[in-house]
Protein backbone atom coordinates (compact mmCIF):
# COMPACT_ATOMS: atom_id res chain seq x y z
CA UNK A 1 0.00 0.00 0.00
CA UNK A 2 1.05 3.36 -0.92
CA UNK A 3 1.61 6.41 1.36
CA UNK A 4 -1.23 8.61 0.14
CA UNK A 5 -3.50 5.46 0.52
CA UNK A 6 -2.45 4.24 3.91
CA UNK A 7 -5.32 4.17 6.52
CA UNK A 8 -5.16 7.50 8.30
CA UNK A 9 -4.14 6.72 12.25
CA UNK A 10 -6.51 6.22 14.75
CA UNK A 11 -4.31 7.47 18.04
CA UNK A 12 -5.81 10.78 18.63
CA UNK A 13 -2.85 13.47 19.24
CA UNK A 14 -1.20 13.71 22.12
CA UNK A 15 -2.14 16.98 23.85
CA UNK A 16 0.58 19.82 24.44
CA UNK A 17 1.66 20.11 28.21
CA UNK A 18 1.15 23.30 29.87
CA UNK A 19 3.67 25.77 29.94
CA UNK A 20 5.07 26.04 33.01
CA UNK A 21 4.32 29.88 33.43
CA UNK A 22 0.70 29.09 32.44
CA UNK A 23 0.27 26.65 35.51
CA UNK A 24 2.09 28.97 37.62
CA UNK A 25 -0.02 32.43 36.72
CA UNK A 26 -3.67 30.24 37.21
CA UNK A 27 -2.44 29.03 40.60
CA UNK A 28 -0.76 31.91 41.84
CA UNK A 29 -4.07 33.55 40.33
CA UNK A 30 -6.34 31.37 42.44
CA UNK A 31 -4.57 32.50 45.72
CA UNK A 32 -5.20 36.12 44.80
CA UNK A 33 -8.76 35.44 43.64
CA UNK A 34 -9.83 33.52 46.49
CA UNK A 35 -8.37 35.21 48.89
CA UNK A 36 -5.64 32.98 50.12
CA UNK A 37 -2.77 35.72 49.81
CA UNK A 38 -4.30 38.63 51.54
CA UNK A 39 -5.53 42.34 49.64
CA UNK A 40 -2.23 44.15 50.40
CA UNK A 41 0.17 41.65 51.76
CA UNK A 42 3.62 41.88 50.00
CA UNK A 43 4.65 39.85 46.83
CA UNK A 44 7.68 37.66 48.20
CA UNK A 45 9.42 35.58 45.88
CA UNK A 46 10.93 33.16 48.38
CA UNK A 47 8.00 32.35 49.78
CA UNK A 48 5.86 31.80 46.37
CA UNK A 49 8.63 29.72 45.00
CA UNK A 50 8.65 27.29 48.02
CA UNK A 51 4.84 27.18 48.13
CA UNK A 52 4.26 26.73 44.61
CA UNK A 53 7.27 24.63 43.39
CA UNK A 54 8.17 26.50 40.67
CA UNK A 55 11.35 28.23 38.94
CA UNK A 56 11.90 32.05 39.08
CA UNK A 57 11.39 32.70 36.05
CA UNK A 58 7.72 30.76 35.50
CA UNK A 59 6.91 33.09 38.62
CA UNK A 60 8.16 36.43 37.63
CA UNK A 61 6.54 36.29 34.30
CA UNK A 62 3.36 35.19 36.39
CA UNK A 63 3.85 38.35 38.71
CA UNK A 64 3.64 40.38 35.48
CA UNK A 65 0.59 39.21 34.20
CA UNK A 66 -1.33 39.57 36.93
CA UNK A 67 0.20 43.15 37.65
CA UNK A 68 -1.47 43.67 34.09
CA UNK A 69 -4.65 42.17 35.18
CA UNK A 70 -4.78 45.07 37.78
CA UNK A 71 -4.29 42.01 40.79
CA UNK A 72 -0.85 42.74 41.88
CA UNK A 73 0.71 46.54 42.14
CA UNK A 74 4.24 47.03 41.29
CA UNK A 75 6.34 50.16 41.98
CA UNK A 76 9.54 50.69 41.92
CA UNK A 77 11.71 50.80 45.05
CA UNK A 78 8.93 49.73 46.55
CA UNK A 79 8.02 46.21 45.72
CA UNK A 80 5.44 43.94 44.83
CA UNK A 81 2.24 43.44 46.61
CA UNK A 82 -1.25 42.08 46.18
CA UNK A 83 -3.93 44.85 45.12
CA UNK A 84 -6.15 46.41 47.65
CA UNK A 85 -9.80 45.69 47.73
CA UNK A 86 -11.68 48.83 47.65
CA UNK A 87 -15.31 50.44 47.05
CA UNK A 88 -13.99 53.10 45.11
CA UNK A 89 -12.24 50.10 42.65
CA UNK A 90 -15.43 48.16 43.07
CA UNK A 91 -17.78 51.11 41.56
CA UNK A 92 -15.58 52.06 39.03
CA UNK A 93 -15.11 48.60 37.62
CA UNK A 94 -18.99 48.19 38.21
CA UNK A 95 -19.63 51.55 35.78
CA UNK A 96 -17.07 49.97 33.60
CA UNK A 97 -18.73 47.01 32.96
CA UNK A 98 -22.50 48.94 32.62
CA UNK A 99 -20.74 50.30 29.67
CA UNK A 100 -18.91 47.73 27.72
CA UNK A 101 -21.35 44.82 28.47
CA UNK A 102 -24.62 45.96 27.07
CA UNK A 103 -23.02 46.77 24.23
CA UNK A 104 -20.94 43.40 24.08
CA UNK A 105 -24.40 41.86 24.50
CA UNK A 106 -26.05 43.53 22.12
CA UNK A 107 -23.30 42.24 19.30
CA UNK A 108 -23.50 38.87 20.40
CA UNK A 109 -27.27 39.05 19.59
CA UNK A 110 -26.69 39.78 16.30
CA UNK A 111 -23.91 37.53 15.99
CA UNK A 112 -24.14 34.86 18.04
CA UNK A 113 -23.86 30.99 16.29
CA UNK A 114 -25.11 27.76 17.14
CA UNK A 115 -21.31 26.78 18.29
CA UNK A 116 -21.49 30.08 20.45
CA UNK A 117 -24.75 29.13 21.94
CA UNK A 118 -23.62 25.48 22.43
CA UNK A 119 -20.47 27.12 24.72
CA UNK A 120 -22.84 29.35 26.85
CA UNK A 121 -25.12 26.29 27.29
CA UNK A 122 -22.38 24.14 28.82
CA UNK A 123 -20.75 27.03 31.17
CA UNK A 124 -24.33 27.11 32.84
CA UNK A 125 -25.02 23.30 33.03
CA UNK A 126 -21.54 22.98 34.87
CA UNK A 127 -22.11 26.07 36.85
CA UNK A 128 -25.23 25.75 38.31
CA UNK A 129 -25.12 22.42 40.45
CA UNK A 130 -21.55 23.92 41.31
CA UNK A 131 -23.19 27.20 42.86
CA UNK A 132 -26.00 24.93 44.48
CA UNK A 133 -22.92 22.69 46.53
CA UNK A 134 -21.22 26.05 47.30
CA UNK A 135 -18.05 25.55 45.46
CA UNK A 136 -17.26 28.63 44.86
CA UNK A 137 -14.00 28.73 43.57
CA UNK A 138 -14.69 26.71 39.84
CA UNK A 139 -18.32 28.70 40.02
CA UNK A 140 -16.64 32.03 39.80
CA UNK A 141 -14.04 30.89 36.65
CA UNK A 142 -17.18 29.07 35.09
CA UNK A 143 -19.65 32.58 35.85
CA UNK A 144 -16.07 34.58 33.99
CA UNK A 145 -15.81 32.24 31.15
CA UNK A 146 -19.67 32.56 30.48
CA UNK A 147 -19.18 36.29 30.02
CA UNK A 148 -16.22 36.06 28.13
CA UNK A 149 -17.73 33.37 25.85
CA UNK A 150 -20.86 35.94 25.31
CA UNK A 151 -17.74 38.74 24.25
CA UNK A 152 -16.09 36.29 22.17
CA UNK A 153 -20.02 36.08 20.37
CA UNK A 154 -19.46 39.75 19.65
CA UNK A 155 -16.64 39.04 17.07
CA UNK A 156 -14.68 42.35 18.46
CA UNK A 157 -11.69 41.58 19.23
CA UNK A 158 -11.21 44.77 21.31
CA UNK A 159 -14.60 44.87 23.28
CA UNK A 160 -13.31 41.34 24.22
CA UNK A 161 -9.71 42.74 25.58
CA UNK A 162 -11.72 45.41 27.81
CA UNK A 163 -14.28 43.03 29.39
CA UNK A 164 -11.36 40.16 30.23
CA UNK A 165 -9.85 43.25 31.74
CA UNK A 166 -12.51 44.48 33.62
CA UNK A 167 -13.79 41.11 34.95
CA UNK A 168 -10.30 39.77 35.55
CA UNK A 169 -9.94 43.46 37.62
CA UNK A 170 -12.98 42.02 39.80
CA UNK A 171 -12.53 38.57 40.16
CA UNK A 172 -11.69 38.71 44.10
CA UNK A 173 -15.35 41.40 44.51
CA UNK A 174 -17.20 38.23 42.53
CA UNK A 175 -15.57 35.33 44.78
CA UNK A 176 -16.94 37.73 47.79
CA UNK A 177 -19.90 37.76 46.57
CA UNK A 178 -20.12 34.15 46.03
CA UNK A 179 -19.38 33.18 49.61
CA UNK A 180 -21.13 35.54 51.58
CA UNK A 181 -24.16 35.79 49.79
CA UNK A 182 -27.24 33.41 51.27
CA UNK A 183 -29.52 32.06 48.44
CA UNK A 184 -26.98 32.64 45.42
CA UNK A 185 -28.94 29.94 43.16
CA UNK A 186 -32.17 32.27 42.52
CA UNK A 187 -29.89 35.56 41.63
CA UNK A 188 -27.55 32.76 39.74
CA UNK A 189 -30.13 32.06 37.53
CA UNK A 190 -30.41 35.56 35.72
CA UNK A 191 -27.73 33.75 33.71
CA UNK A 192 -30.57 32.18 31.87
CA UNK A 193 -32.19 35.43 31.46
CA UNK A 194 -28.81 37.00 30.02
CA UNK A 195 -28.84 33.95 27.58
CA UNK A 196 -32.14 33.91 26.28
CA UNK A 197 -32.08 37.71 25.73
CA UNK A 198 -28.66 36.94 23.17
CA UNK A 199 -30.15 33.69 21.75
CA UNK A 200 -33.00 35.54 20.87
CA UNK A 201 -31.03 37.66 18.26
CA UNK A 202 -33.06 40.41 19.78
CA UNK A 203 -30.22 43.52 20.84
CA UNK A 204 -32.55 45.28 22.80
CA UNK A 205 -33.51 42.81 24.54
CA UNK A 206 -29.90 41.71 25.20
CA UNK A 207 -28.85 44.78 25.76
CA UNK A 208 -31.79 45.41 28.73
CA UNK A 209 -30.74 42.30 30.23
CA UNK A 210 -27.45 42.93 30.37
CA UNK A 211 -27.89 46.13 32.06
CA UNK A 212 -30.11 43.93 34.18
CA UNK A 213 -27.44 41.11 35.25
CA UNK A 214 -25.19 43.92 36.22
CA UNK A 215 -27.14 46.05 38.60
CA UNK A 216 -27.86 42.80 40.13
CA UNK A 217 -24.28 42.18 40.58
CA UNK A 218 -24.02 45.30 42.09
CA UNK A 219 -26.97 45.10 44.10
CA UNK A 220 -25.16 42.01 46.02
CA UNK A 221 -21.63 43.82 46.57
CA UNK A 222 -24.20 47.03 48.29
CA UNK A 223 -25.37 44.42 50.03
CA UNK A 224 -22.10 43.26 51.40
CA UNK A 225 -20.95 47.06 51.67
CA UNK A 226 -23.88 48.51 52.95
CA UNK A 227 -23.27 50.99 56.43
CA UNK A 228 -19.83 49.35 56.81
CA UNK A 229 -16.58 51.85 56.66
CA UNK A 230 -14.46 48.50 56.67
CA UNK A 231 -15.45 45.16 55.67
CA UNK A 232 -13.15 41.81 56.78
CA UNK A 233 -12.61 39.49 54.36
CA UNK A 234 -10.93 36.61 55.95
CA UNK A 235 -7.37 38.28 56.72
CA UNK A 236 -7.70 40.86 54.70
CA UNK A 237 -9.88 43.67 54.31
CA UNK A 238 -11.90 45.90 51.81
CA UNK A 239 -11.40 49.60 52.18
CA UNK A 240 -14.43 51.83 52.05
CA UNK A 241 -15.97 55.14 52.02
CA UNK A 242 -19.47 55.00 51.29
CA UNK A 243 -21.39 52.03 49.86
CA UNK A 244 -23.95 54.59 48.60
CA UNK A 245 -21.05 54.71 45.69
CA UNK A 246 -22.42 51.57 44.26
CA UNK A 247 -26.03 52.63 43.72
CA UNK A 248 -26.35 55.59 41.39
CA UNK A 249 -27.21 55.57 37.89
CA UNK A 250 -29.35 52.11 38.42
CA UNK A 251 -31.42 52.73 34.87
CA UNK A 252 -32.46 49.37 35.49
CA UNK A 253 -33.58 49.52 38.64
CA UNK A 254 -36.99 48.69 38.30
CA UNK A 255 -35.87 45.92 36.22
CA UNK A 256 -33.61 44.65 39.42
CA UNK A 257 -36.27 45.16 41.46
CA UNK A 258 -38.98 43.34 39.79
CA UNK A 259 -36.27 40.30 38.83
CA UNK A 260 -35.20 40.10 42.75
CA UNK A 261 -38.86 39.65 43.98
CA UNK A 262 -39.55 36.98 41.41
CA UNK A 263 -36.60 35.04 42.87
CA UNK A 264 -36.72 35.64 46.45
Amino acid sequence: MSLSTAAAPTTPPIAPKPRKVDTTYDRLRELIATLALDPGSPIEERVLLARLGVGRTPLREAIQRLAYEGLIVEQPRRGRWVSPLSVMTLGQLIESRRVVEPAVARLAALRITPDHLARLEAFLDQAEPLVDQGENTIAVTLDQQFHFAIAAASGNQHLMRMVEQILHSLVRYWYVSFMRIERLAPIFAHHRVLLAAVASHDPDRAEQEALVHIDLFRERMRDLASGMTEVTVRCGKMQSTDAGSLSEDRVSHQQVARYSNQVS
